[in-house]
Formats: C-alpha cells, sequence, structure tokens
C-alpha cells in the first residue's frame, strides 16, 4: 500500500455540471446527439481507476502524497494467524484538497475531510461581513454606591423639609 499504484478511486468523480452522470431534460428531440456532446465536453472519469493515472497537480509530480507513520519492520502474527503484520500506518492525501486524509493500517482503512469545501487552486468564498445592526450605547454616568444610612438621613431631612413647608402654606 505504499505505492499509488494500489490505491483506487472509489467513487465517482463529479462532472463539471455537478453531478456524476449527464442527465438531459427530456424535452430534447435528440437525445443521443446531446449526450455525446456532453460526453466530449465534460468525459466520465472510469471508477476504481488507480491513483497514479491522476493528472499532475501544479508544481507537484503527481496529486498525492502518501507517507508512512511508525514502526515498519515485519513482525511475525500470533499463531494460529499466518502472515505478518506492522505497527506503521500509512496516510494518503491530495494535494487538491486541503483537510482530506485516508489512513490505512492492518488491512484496514478510514477516510476522513476536514476543510471548508474548496478546493486548492480554486476560487474561493470569502463571504462580507455584515454591517453593524446598531451602535453600541453610550457610557451611562458613574454614581456613587447607595449607602442604606445616608438614605435614611436624607429621607426623613426631606420630610422635615416638607413638613415645615406643609406648615408654612397652612399658616398662610
Amino acid at each position: 500500500m505504499k505505492s499509488l499504484e494500489n490505491w483506487v478511486h472509489l467513487k465517482a468523480p463529479i462532472l463539471n455540471s455537478g453531478r456524476t452522470k449527464h442527465i438531459l431534460p427530456p424535452d430534447i428531440p435528440n437525445q443521443e446527439e446531446e449526450l455525446d456532446k456532453l460526453m466530449q465536453a465534460d468525459p466520465y472519469i472510469p471508477r476504481l481507476r488507480p491513483l497514479n493515472e491522476d493528472d499532475k497537480f501544479s508544481g507537484y509530480e503527481t496529486s498525492w502524497q502518501i507517507r508512512t507513520y511508525g514502526d515498519e519492520q515485519p513482525y511475525a502474527k500470533e499463531p494460529p494467524k499466518e502472515g505478518t503484520s506492522s505497527y506503521s500506518v500509512i496516510a494518503l492525501r491530495p494535494f487538491k484538497w486541503p483537510g482530506a486524509i485516508t489512513v490505512f493500517h492492518n488491512e484496514r482503512w478510514e477516510s476522513l475531510y476536514v476543510g471548508d469545501g474548496i478546493a486548492l487552486g480554486g476560487d474561493s468564498f470569502v463571504p462580507v461581513s455584515p454591517e453593524d445592526v446598531m451602535p453600541d450605547p453610550e457610557d451611562g454616568i458613574e454614581q456613587e454606591e447607595p449607602n442604606p444610612k445616608t438614605e435614611l438621613e436624607s429621607l426623613e431631612s426631606d420630610t422635615d423639609e416638607e413638613k415645615k413647608d406643609e406648615e408654612l402654606k397652612e399658616d398662610e
């Protein structure tokens, strides 16, 4: 599995139309001729095609990077199993899709993609951030921390002044 000839594409590739098959509307009279035109403009790429047959990615010898990690020493399997096994892991990455990886270890493989869905070298989409919905409110005026003892005194003094005012009004 250390060679690209041993790896193949499992799924059908995506065509320029964004599909895996060419589909024509049923109202077109010459279906076969139109399908032939589409096939010439955007041909199918067969499934299970070896990775070494892929087009070269710009600036690289191939479209794929293959690396081995860990101990590559072959060890005999425990009886009653026959053959050898290794503790190494083989990682396969495409240059075109950063964030995609396929790993292989002891006859098992797994694929993972963590990316933004944009091919390297392709047109990227960067959304514009929206404008502010409303401006931030102005900071309030700082006030002293309330103190209950002072508040009671000021309330009592207010009531005394109110009483005096009321008395004066009654006298008049």
